[in-house]
């Protein structure tokens, strides 16, 4: 598999994963509409999408390995010291507890604005000339209030059905028709921008975690196979002597791979290391960093620069050391001159810590 396929196989994952986890969504709004208790109905949704996902992934890692894998052994690949399954497993009872709150939140929150009618109608004056603030810093809604009253589609609506309850109230049989005009409209938020304001609470509680969830696994996971074929395919070949680390054109932000990209350890240029000795990325979620085979340094010298780590630091921003070194005290040792690797790895989950060419090829890890 070419660089170009690798990204045109990652890009149609996300893809596929986002197209999945929108219907997945969907379909939980749906039965929690019909009323289907919204436990039941993530643990109905997640199992269909599990098994979605479980052949997605196992139809991209089969090419990336250039062998057949099934669903079920992709549910068993391992993810660190984890199957895969069992990472999926955990997302999904996170993301139940998060849709269960979302959902409790918004019936509560139409509850309450039924009440928050009833007190403003019943207390207020309507006085014609004041102006009835419907807002999250009005004193006169409650503290349970406030997050309904951010949402603008529905302060609009709720602002309007005060304003014509106010200029009806000016006559008791006008208050009462003024008043049942007004809990008319509170349905009609509920049905209309009600429905539409748990629908986007729920496309955030479930398939954007989901949909996150599930892309960071794919995307790193099929990334660390690639590399690692490559990494094996250079400790055979005794042609290609040194390999370069390269940032992703897509790097977002300064981390560990700018180090291991930029920093000229051997001589050699920067990211260049004889090729047992280069880091084999993913490096963390969603690293796209990429190796390459120098041949055209055959036959060179490297000599190793052990003040080369120190002289890279020193050119970076006080902001850039920390963004580098991941943790403040992974900084501190790293000033007192410790090794960056080491630093890195003891405090890394097995999955990101950094492994080389020749640890993966002779497979010591």
């Amino acid at each position: 598999m070419t660089p170009t396929e690798e990204k045109a196989l990652l890009k149609r994952v996300e893809k596929d994963i986002r197209k999945e986890a929108e219907a997945a969504s969907k379909e939980v709004f749906e039965l929690i509409g019909d009323g289907v208790e919204p436990r039941k109905a993530v643990d109905t949704v997640n199992k269909n999408y599990r098994g979605k996902y479980a052949a997605l992934f196992a139809a991209a890692l089969s090419e990336v390995l250039a062998e057949s894998v099934t669903a079920e052994a992709a549910m068993k690949y391992k993810v660190g010291d984890k199957p895969l399954s069992s990472r999926v497993y955990a997302n999904e009872r996170r993301v139940r507890a998060l849709v269960k709150a979302a959902v409790a939140n918004h019936v509560r929150g139409y509850q309450d604005s039924r009440k928050l009618a009833l007190e403003l109608y019943e207390g207020y004056g309507f006085k014609p000339k004041e102006k009835l603030r419907i807002s999250p810093r009005a004193k006169i809604v409650p503290k349970y209030m406030k997050d309904l009253l951010r949402d603008a589609a529905t302060v609009s609506a709720m602002g309007k059905a005060f304003a014509k309850a106010q200029a009806k109230a000016l006559k008791t049989g006008a208050l009462r028709a003024a008043y049942l005009e007004l809990l008319a409209a509170i349905d009609k938020i509920e049905d209309g921008v009600g429905n539409k304001h748990l629908e986007k609470k729920l496309q955030v509680a479930y398939e954007e975690k989901v949909r996150y969830h599930s892309n960071r696994i794919a995307q790193t996971e099929l990334h660390r196979e690639y590399s690692q074929a490559l990494a094996r395919d250079f400790y055979d070949d005794p042609d290609i002597q040194f390999v370069q680390y390269e940032l992703a054109p897509t790097h977002p932000i300064t981390d560990i791979c700018d180090y291991y990209a930029k920093v000229n350890m051997y001589g050699l240029g920067a990211g260049v290391y004889p090729a047992n000795e280069c880091p084999v990325p993913p490096l963390h979620p969603f690293c796209r960093c990429q190796l390459s085979p120098r041949l055209d340094l055959f036959g060179k010298l490297a000599k190793n620069d052990a003040g080369a780590q120190q002289r890279f630091f020193n050119s970076l921003s006080v902001r850039e050391q920390k963004l580098v070194a991941g943790k403040k005290d992974n900084l501190a040792k790293l000033k007192k001159g410790q090794d960056i690797t080491k630093v890195w790895n003891s405090g890394r989950p097995k999955e990101y810590r950094v492994k080389t060419v020749g640890e993966i090829g002779d497979g010591t890890t």
